[in-house]
Order: structure tokens, then C-alpha cells, then sequence
């Protein structure tokens, strides 16, 4: 691409003409200090005055002043001026340089360019003052991957439809600004202005920093739950970034299933009595008894295993007795030469109010031609009907259950909802496949993890596991859908399999609450009444709305589907829609209120 100044003295057209002058006003509006900040990063320092900041997560370069109109042969004019003004509107709004790269590349892909719009799920609309607000609404951004952060602003179905194009927003960026492509690759990393004293570390060295110099990263809280060898020290960095061996010595690499990730590295320093332990760690470079040098990258940041974000975990033992994290924060801080503190007492969240429900959608395969459910309309038509249903009445988070692939395709193409589907129970002939599912309105939520535990009995039941994080209030909530055995005529009595899998569900659903700390929500269809309403609540496990009733017993709802809730929460009500039995499903949908105390941010 070769870039156009906005003050070209060519001839243009009258149109073109229009159009320059629209941007020149946009461009040359008061920006008394642009000059002085252009010089400043030309320089490679930072944008404004002040002292400079400290190694510490994020630390974004200031916005780039933009020159020149993007240019390129398959860009009309207008999409030329559309991109540009995503990159303009950063700079006169001092967003960070990183926002703007961003801003262009969920432009390019808001264009359609790059991937198919069957990826992106729908077309242009997007405007650049509306990306900028949707951005500020996604937690981490500064440090998501691009791709990640394009889909979550765009709500496309596709997380990595625009991964390929990253390196041609950064051009476009460059191309406006005047940098090279090198040099605003490294004005939009996420550690652009960390402090200039990162140092890093040398193969000589006897010790060194686990992450190379200049990396933006913070101390942050290790996970709540079991840590058999002591809580690591977490330090919060991009995913991808480098994991340096912070001591020489031979590598050890083995599989891990306790919470810290796929793999667990240790470099046991010879001679030193230091062993490094490197933990929630992706794409591990190194491999049994290889011999390693302080340095040299052992693996990437991960965000694997019980961890909030993404993270590397670290242990240091020294003669093999595991040191505290106070300790071990104070032996990071002898190495680096800037101070390493821990982040300031966490702030509590105010308290959250969410309404869920749960729905049994009543399997597609019933409902189409040769089902045994007549008078009903197609599964993706009860879709669009319960998520009106869902709309009208408030809930923001639902389970959904006998949940199959058309309506699911419904789910993922309104922008208002996501999504996260478990391993399917059954896959039909057609390809499609049903199972338990949870659904969260994107305006209200935002996925942290998904995972899922099983039920065996006759076939294996999966069951989602989401964490989500409110968007205004950052409570997080984890959400369990499940759907247990019915009793059917072909099936016969199936109330041992349902103790069995309640038995299974239960132990589950407790580990879930020690290893995370966090309220859990558990919903769907028991296929029972009172032995589910006992099952779960007894011993105080769970707790449901009951309506002042004293004992489970004395429960008045005669239905099978339920919402049980555990931890720090409240039930305010209960509500049964029987509007969708013999049009949407044969379930009802069962909606409660719920109040969730307040939590450390």
C-alpha cells in the first residue's frame, strides 16, 4: 500500500474532494499537543510528560497521530475513509495506540474483509465511536488477542475469523501514521511503555526474570482451592509471551490434572538448590533432561487450568522446601531491577441481581417430519419464540437442555446472546447433535472459561461448567446446566440411574464451589420432583426459592425443572411460564431472581 497525505495537492474529483474535506476537519480539529507527541513517540518515548510508569500490566503506548489516508488496491474510497476514521477517532479521543489497531482490524472484519460473512454472521454496521465504547466494556482487552477482542465487539460466531488479519491491520496503522510496520508492532504491544530498566536476563547469569524485558505484567491473586505444593506466585502477562528460565539447570516436564494446566516445567538449578516450577504454561519448548540456561524460553504464557486470566504461575524451591509467595515475590524483586509489588487490596463488587432461568427446548429431531411430537413448529422457530420469551422476561443467563444444532445456529446468530455448548449427548444421522447447553445475553456477560464434567450410566451425560463475569458489576457467577435420565417406556424406570447421577453431580458440583469460591448456579431438567428438590439442598449444599416452605418437602412447585444455587447468593422469587407448553416445548420456563453478595474484583 502506499499511503495518501490528507493534504495532497493532487487534482481529485469533486467527490474526493467532499470526502478530504470531512476528514481534514476531523483531523485538524484542536490538538495543540499533537506535534510534540508525534516528535515523543518518534523518539520512542512516551506520548506525554510524567514520570515514567513501572513494569506493571498494562502499559499502552499512547494513540498514534494519523497523517495519510489508507490506501490500497482493493479498498474502494470509501472503506478507505471508513477505516481511517476508526483510526482518527482513537487519536482525537486519546485512546491507546494498541485501541487503534484494534479498532481497525474489527473494521476490516466489520467490512467483511478477511473472512467469509458466513464467519463474521453479519453485515457493516459498526461506527467507530460504538467500537470504542464496546471495547471499554470488555475486561482485559489491552492484553486478548486481536482476533478474540474483534469477535467479542462484533459478536461474531467465530472467534478467530480475523486472526489472519492482524498483521494487515498493524500496516494499515503504520501506513496511516507514517511508522514502519516494526515500529507499530511495538507501539501497540501490550507492554509498550513498560519501564526501560525490564532488564533481561543473560545465559551468564546465575538467576534471571521469568519473562523478557519490557513485558507489561502484574502480581495477581492466586486461585482459591487445593494447592498441594503451595499457592504459586501468579504473574499476570500476555498470553503468548515468553517463559524464560529463571535459573540454569536441567528441565523436568510432566502432566499435570491438579488445576495448574496441561503441564507443569521445573528447572532444578545445578548446583544452586533452586528449582523454578512454571505452571497454567502453553506450548512447553523444552522437554525432559534438557539442559537449560537462565534465559532461554522454557514455554508461553498460558491462561490453562484454574487461573482467572492469563497468567504464569511460578513455584521456587530452594533445597527442595517450597517458598512462600511472600518469599517468592521477594526473590523475584532481588532479581528484577525495578520493584515487583503485589496489586492493591482488592476492591469489592457491588452487590448483582440476575435473573435465570432454564428450559427444556424439546429436541429438533422431535419435531421434525417422522418425530413423535406433533403440532409443533420446527426447532428453529421454537428457538426464535423462546428467546423472545427469554427477552420479555428479563433473565439474562439460561440452561438449556435437549438442545440440538438448528436451534442452536439461532442462538449464535442474534448478536443480543452467546453461547457455550457441552460435548453432545447424541449425534443424529443428519450430523445434528443435542445436548445440555448455557446461554448468556453479551450486553450483560462475558465468558471467562468453559468446561464440563460427566454422568455415566447407559450413554455418557456432559454437563456444562461456564463462568461468566458481569460487564457492569465484574461479579462472576459460575453456571452448571445438567439434564438427568427420564423414566420411559422404552427406558423403563431409571430413578437408580438419576441416584447415581445426583451422587456423581453433587461431588462435582462441591468441588466446583471449593476450587473457584465463586456462587454457582445449577439448573435444568432432574426428571423429578421431590427427590431432586431434597437431593440437592440437603446437608446445605445447594439452596432453591421455596416459597417460605420449611422443608423440602413442603415445596409447593410440582414441576421437574429447577434452579439450585450455592455460595454467597440469595433466591428472590420464582416464576413458571407455562406460554411455551404445546408451542415452543413441553416445558415450561422456570425463571428466578437472585442476588449475589459482594466479591473482591
Amino acid at each position: 500500500m502506499s499511503p495518501r497525505r490528507l493534504r495532497s495537492s493532487s487534482a481529485p474529483s469533486r467527490g474526493a474532494l467532499l470526502l478530504c474535506a470531512v476528514v481534514m476537519a476531523a483531523l485538524l480539529s484542536p490538538m495543540g499537543a499533537s506535534g510534540g507527541v508525534e516528535a515523543a513517540a518518534r523518539q520512542g518515548r512516551p506520548g506525554h510528560v510524567g514520570s515514567p510508569l513501572p513494569c506493571a500490566q498494562p502499559a499502552l503506548q499512547s494513540a498514534l497521530p494519523v497523517r495519510y489516508l489508507a490506501h490500497a488496491k482493493d479498498l474502494s474510497p470509501a472503506q478507505e475513509t471508513r477505516l481511517t476514521a476508526f483510526a482518527v477517532t482513537g487519536w482525537k479521543g486519546h485512546k491507546p495506540a494498541r485501541a487503534q489497531a484494534l479498532a481497525l482490524l474489527t473494521a476490516l472484519g466489520d467490512l467483511g474483509i478477511g473472512a467469509t460473512r458466513q464467519q463474521l454472521g453479519r453485515g457493516p454496521r459498526l461506527t467507530p465511536r460504538a467500537f470504542y465504547r464496546g471495547l471499554g466494556r470488555i475486561p482485559g482487552w489491552e492484553t486478548l488477542p486481536p482476533s478474540i477482542v474483534a469477535h467479542q465487539v462484533l459478536g461474531t460466531p467465530d472467534p478467530f475469523a480475523l486472526e489472519s488479519q492482524w498483521p494487515r491491520a498493524l500496516g494499515v496503522l503504520a501506513e496511516l501514521t507514517g511508522f514502519t510496520v516494526a515500529e507499530a508492532s511495538q507501539r501497540v504491544a501490550p507492554g509498550a511503555r513498560s519501564g526501560a530498566r525490564c532488564a533481561a536476563a543473560g545465559a551468564t547469569d546465575a538467576r534471571g526474570f521469568p519473562l523478557p524485558a519490557g513485558t507489561g505484567y502484574a502480581v495477581l491473586k492466586a486461585p482459591l482451592g487445593k494447592h498441594p505444593d503451595g499457592r504459586p506466585v501468579l504473574l499476570g502477562a500476555p498470553c503468548g509471551t515468553a517463559v524464560l528460565a529463571a535459573v540454569s539447570g536441567t528441565a523436568q516436564v510432566w502432566p499435570s490434572t491438579n488445576g495448574s494446566g496441561p503441564w507443569r516445567i521445573a528447572i532444578t538449578g545445578g548446583g544452586s538448590g533452586v528449582t523454578t516450577v512454571y505452571e497454567h504454561v502453553a506450548r512447553p519448548a523444552v522437554k525432559d533432561g534438557d539442559l537449560v540456561v537462565v534465559g532461554k524460553e522454557v514455554a508461553e504464557v498460558g491462561d490453562l487450568g484454574h487461573v482467572p486470566t492469563c497468567a504464569l504461575g511460578l513455584r521456587v524451591e530452594r533445597d527442595r522446601k517450597a517458598l512462600t509467595s511472600a518469599r517468592t515475590v521477594a526473590w523475584l524483586a532481588s532479581i528484577h531491577p525495578a520493584p515487583v509489588a503485589p496489586p492493591p487490596p482488592p476492591t469489592p463488587t457491588a452487590p448483582t441481581t440476575v435473573r435465570v432461568a432454564t428450559l427444556n427446548v424439546l429436541g429438533s429431531h422431535l419435531t421434525a417430519p417422522g418425530g413423535g411430537k406433533r403440532g409443533f413448529a420446527p426447532g428453529p422457530t421454537r428457538m426464535a419464540q423462546a428467546l423472545s420469551l427469554l427477552d420479555q422476561s428479563g433473565a439474562s443467563i439460561v440452561t438449556l437442555n435437549e438442545f440440538e444444532t438448528p436451534p442452536a445456529n439461532v442462538v449464535l446468530a442474534d448478536p443480543d446472546w452467546d453461547l457455550h455448548r457441552a460435548t453432545p449427548n447424541n449425534t443424529f444421522r443428519d450430523g445434528n447433535s443435542g445436548g445440555n447447553a448455557v446461554a448468556w445475553r453479551t450486553d450483560t456477560w462475558k465468558l471467562v472459561s468453559a468446561t464440563e464434567f460427566t454422568v455415566s450410566w447407559k450413554v455418557t451425560l456432559h454437563m456444562p461448567v461456564v463462568r461468566l463475569r458481569n460487564l457492569d458489576t465484574g461479579a462472576k457467577i459460575v453456571v452448571v446446566a445438567m439434564h438427568n435420565p427420564a423414566s420411559t417406556r422404552r427406558q423403563g424406570n431409571q430413578s437408580g440411574a438419576r441416584n447415581a447421577a445426583r451422587a456423581a453431580e453433587r461431588t462435582a458440583i462441591a468441588g466446583i464451589m471449593e476450587s473457584t469460591g465463586l456462587p454457582v448456579i445449577v439448573a435444568g431438567d432432574m426428571n423429578e420432583r421431590t427427590e431432586a428438590l431434597c437431593g440437592f439442598t440437603s446437608g446445605g449444599l445447594l439452596t432453591t426459592y421455596t416459597g417460605g416452605a420449611s422443608t423440602c418437602a413442603g415445596y409447593g412447585y410440582g414441576g421437574v425443572d429447577f434452579i439450585f444455587g450455592g455460595g454467597d447468593l440469595t433466591f428472590q422469587d420464582r416464576t413458571v411460564n407455562r406460554a411455551t407448553l404445546g408451542r415452543v416445548s413441553d416445558h415450561p420456563l422456570v425463571t428466578s431472581l437472585i442476588r449475589l453478595g459482594a466479591q473482591a474484583r
